[in-house]
Formats: C-alpha cells, sequence, structure tokens
C-alpha cells in the first residue's frame, strides 16, 4: 500500500455513506489503515506527538473517571471514539513526492464535483430547486454523508473549495490538463456550501479569510518598515488572492441576495441582534449565553476546575450531548443517560427539544462549540495544548523546493485559521467526515518540515 493507496482510502472514507449505528465505524477506519501504512514503512508514528498525546490522554481520561459522574466511564469511553480522527496527528508520511500532492488534488477535485451533483439532485428532489426561505436545507442537502446534516456538507465543501483555489495556480501552471477539472471543482464546491445553506458556517469563513488577510498585510508592513525591504513575491501573491476574494465576494454576495432572499434578510436581521444583544439574555442568542454561564459557574468555580476543566464527555461535547439522552433519536438502548451536575445544569436546559423548537433549531440557539467544549472539560491546559497545535499548524514552512508542495503548505494557515473559526460555532472537532479530511491535510503539511524542525 503506498502513499496514494492510503491518501485515497482516508479521503473515500470521510465522504462514506455510513449511517446510524454503523457511524462509529468513520472515526475507526482511519486508524486501522495508518497501522497498515505503518507496518508497510509508508507512515510512521512521530515519538514526540505520541508521548504527549499519550499523556494527555492518561491524564484525561483519569480526570474523568476520578471526578466525573457515577456513569462517566461512558462519557470518557465515548468522548475518545468521537474524537479518535484527532489522533491522526501522531502520523506522519514517509517519501511523499510532488505526484502524491497533485493525486490529493485531483481526488478531491473529482470528489468535490461528484458532491455538488448528489448535492443538487437532493435541492431537485426535496426542495424541486426551490431556494428562496429563510432558515436551513431542512438537512435535506447533505451529499453522501447521510446524517441528516446539511451544515457538515456545507463545510467540508467550504475547505475543499478553499484548498483547490488556494493551489490552483501552482497546480494549473505546472499540470495543464487539470486546468478545467479543478476550475468546475472549485465551482461545485462553492456552490454546494451555498445550496446548503448552513449560513453560519460561510459568514465564519468570510470572517475568517478577512483575519487572515489583516495579519498578512499587517506582516509584510511590518516586514517592510523593519528590514526596509519589501517582499515582492509575496505583495503580488497576496495581492491576487485578496482580489479574488473580494471579486468571489461580491458575485456571491448579490448570487446569493437574488437566489436566497429569506436567508439573506435572516442574515441581516442577525447581525442587528447581535449589535444589539444583552449578553444576559438567553432567548436572544443561546450560545452567548452558554459562552457567559460557563465562565461564571464552571470557569470560576474552582482552581482544579479552572486548570483542568470536568474530564472529557463530561460537559458540552458531542459525547456529553449523546448521552444527555436528547441527542440521537430514537436514544439507543445500549447507551445510558449520564449528564455531570454542570451538564444538567447549564447545557441541557438550552439543548433539550422543547428549548430548541421555539428556536427552530438554528445553530445561534445551541449551546454546542468546540471551543466551548475544551475550556469546559479540558481547562486552561487543554485550552493551551489545542493553541499550541495550531500554532504549529498555522506556522508549518516547507523546506522544499517543490512549487506544488510549498503552494500546498501555505494553504494550511488559511485553512487553520478558517476551522479555527467554526469551532467557535459547532462542534466540529468530533465530526469525522470532517475531520478526517483535514487532518490528512494536516499532516500532510506536517510531514514535509524538515525533521530537524518538527519537533511535534
Amino acid at each position: 500500500m503506498g502513499n496514494k493507496s492510503i491518501i485515497f482510502a482516508l479521503l473515500v472514507l470521510s465522504w462514506m455513506p455510513i449511517k446510524g449505528f454503523m457511524q462509529p465505524l468513520v472515526h475507526i477506519i482511519p486508524l486501522l489503515i495508518f497501522l497498515v501504512g505503518f507496518f508497510t514503512t509508508k507512515i510512521y508514528a512521530n515519538r514526540n506527538a505520541f508521548l504527549q498525546v499519550l499523556l494527555f490522554t492518561i491524564f484525561y481520561v483519569g480526570i474523568g473517571l476520578v471526578f466525573g459522574s457515577e456513569k462517566s466511564f461512558y462519557n470518557v469511553s465515548l468522548s475518545l471514539l468521537l474524537l479518535l480522527p484527532f489522533y491522526m496527528y501522531l502520523f506522519r508520511f514517509r517519501y511523499l513526492d510532488r505526484d502524491d500532492y497533485e493525486f490529493l488534488f485531483r481526488t478531491v477535485a473529482w470528489l468535490s464535483i461528484v458532491e455538488f451533483f448528489i448535492g443538487l439532485a437532493q435541492l431537485a428532489l426535496f426542495q424541486g430547486f426551490q431556494l428562496e426561505f429563510t432558515g436551513n436545507a431542512w438537512d435535506k442537502v447533505i451529499g453522501t454523508t447521510l446524517s441528516q446534516s446539511s451544515h457538515v456538507y456545507s463545510i467540508k465543501m467550504l475547505f475543499q473549495g478553499f484548498l483547490l483555489l488556494l493551489n490552483y495556480q501552482t497546480i494549473s501552471r505546472q499540470y495543464t490538463r487539470n486546468i478545467n477539472l479543478i476550475s468546475i471543482a472549485i465551482l461545485a464546491s462553492f456552490l454546494g456550501a451555498l445550496i446548503s445553506s448552513y449560513m453560519i458556517g460561510i459568514i465564519m469563513a468570510t470572517i475568517a479569510l478577512i483575519f487572515y488577510y489583516s495579519i498578512q498585510f499587517f506582516k509584510s508592513f511590518i516586514h517592510a518598515f523593519v528590514f526596509f525591504k519589501i517582499n515582492k513575491r509575496r505583495v503580488r501573491s497576496t495581492f491576487i488572492q485578496v482580489s479574488v476574494f473580494i471579486v468571489i465576494s461580491i458575485f456571491g454576495t448579490i448570487l446569493f441576495a437574488k437566489v436566497q432572499p429569506g436567508n439573506f434578510k435572516l442574515i441581516s436581521i442577525v447581525i442587528e441582534r447581535l449589535i444589539s444583544v444583552d449578553f444576559s439574555d438567553q432567548y436572544k442568542f443561546q450560545k452567548i449565553f452558554a459562552f457567559e454561564q460557563t465562565y461564571q459557574k464552571v470557569v470560576k468555580k474552582d482552581i482544579g476546575t479552572f486548570m483542568f476543566g470536568l474530564g472529557a464527555g463530561q460537559y458540552s461535547s458531542r459525547a456529553a450531548l449523546i448521552l444527555t439522552g436528547d441527542y440521537l433519536n430514537p436514544h439507543p438502548s445500549y447507551f445510558p443517560i449520564s449528564m455531570s451536575n454542570e451538564t444538567r445544569q447549564i447545557i441541557f436546559p438550552l439543548w433539550n427539544d422543547k428549548q430548541q423548537a421555539r428556536f427552530r433549531g438554528s445553530v445561534l440557539a445551541m449551546p454546542s462549540s468546540s471551543l466551548l467544549s475544551v475550556i469546559a472539560e479540558f481547562g486552561l491546559i487543554g485550552f493551551i495544548i489545542l493553541m499550541y497545535l495550531f500554532r504549529i499548524l498555522y506556522s508549518i514552512r516547507n523546506t522544499r523546493s517543490e512549487s506544488i508542495i510549498i503552494s500546498f503548505v501555505g494553504a494550511i494557515p488559511i485553512l487553520t485559521v478558517l476551522l479555527f473559526s467554526q469551532l467557535i460555532m459547532d462542534l466540529w472537532l468530533e465530526f469525522a467526515s470532517l475531520t478526517i479530511f483535514l487532518n490528512l491535510i494536516f499532516i500532510m503539511g506536517l510531514s514535509s518540515k524538515n525533521s530537524s524542525q518538527n519537533g511535534y
């Protein structure tokens, strides 16, 4: 099994149509493939990363079992299962070359096109191409996820589109036969995200890009001021990307206002309410209220909780929500109801079906957020570790001369910023359909670093 086989298998698995009680397989199979890669010498475990993650896992399993509820074993176990794709960071590829990266782009392009036409068929079948509605797509435009999650489909298409777009110039220059394929795939990705109607994801992606490019401009000015030398190549590249981003944003906004006037109006109302929001009023935006309550009643509870959190699966993560008994429908008989006191007092009242019906399932009404879960379940130490990992991903620098690899690695900081912005809004660390794809991208970037610089 070579690099291309492993890359293809992981990408296909991240699109895999698994539903119901079979969904845990999506979390498990990547590990099995990496074990195959390990025994065929195509993949190896990074020793430093392995030791760090092992100590972190042992520590928080202990925290969850000792300080959790009576049935906390289920919370910890389910949390570890759902976060299993995250352990892909332990591994590195051997012998990556230009062909492996080109293969990745071509595969993502084809899968993105296929996903778009599946989504388009679902739009026609369930909504008759009718896009003039307010709210989400009723979780019908879901691609191959089959998990009643239009937001997962939307975010995947956004990330795929940005990955292809940020590498388009290099790919088209080095592999002219891929120009039309990549162009169509970029368009399909962004249109796919649009028809799924996950408005918050699209808004956060736009904000993340504005933030990223603002940082790039600031760093360019600082560099020019300190060294009295302007990096013309870097300025030109950033200018081209910003120009493309502005043109696409303007065109996309006009198109969006035309085809989805209901959602366009909804966004303007949301922005107006955000500006005037009273953080103490849970009935405006429960997510903001959940952050405020978590800070007041969990983070400030005592020094131990502040530093180490409540333990894995004990508060607002997907594992914790599943074990409230009000997440899966119907709730499996083999899962008990297991809630910590903090979940029962803060999260569950904001999460239960009766409360959600009042807000029509809007993501702003849900207390779920990966960032919130990390803060509450893993404390300050867990938050610092997450920031450390993001810092590594943001600062990946390539040491090889092949321009396609340099272009690929250069896109990773933008994808990192995009991911972090989404963690504020939902439980993306625990959606294997997204994390398998993104973790594959990130570990390929980490594998491209010089071994002497790669402590993680």
